[in-house]
């Protein structure tokens, strides 16, 4: 049997979540061995090949750099949010973020 690691991509800083099936059966969902397995994120030529003709936001590597950061930031924020409401009644949960759950650890959608 075959195993391959799918990876979605190209051109942004964030790809997306990554899994790994077998390639073989007849059950997608059996297919299936590890989902999410990570987080695919580029740092070089992609995004500032498409970004910088478009004179936008991250046309170098720093500024890919930067904006992976932020959302990284912006990530741990809204877990360490999740992780108070979850311990503390009068704490609301922060709305859902769909971007920001693909970038928690473990997070399958």
């Amino acid at each position: 049997m075959t195993t391959a690691c799918v990876t979605p991509g190209s051109a942004n800083a964030f790809y997306g979540q990554v899994m790994v099936i077998n390639t073989a059966g007849d059950v997608v969902d059996r297919m299936v061995v590890r989902q999410p397995a990570g987080l695919k994120m580029a740092l070089g030529e992609n995004p500032k090949s498409v970004y910088k003709p478009r004179d936008k936001m991250p046309s170098t590597r720093m500024g890919t750099a930067a904006l992976i950061r932020k959302w990284l930031v912006k990530a741990q924020s809204y877990l360490d949010k999740q992780a108070k409401a979850a311990t503390d009644p009068e704490k609301q949960p922060p709305d859902e973020d769909l971007k920001l759950e693909a970038i928690r650890p473990g997070a399958a959608r």
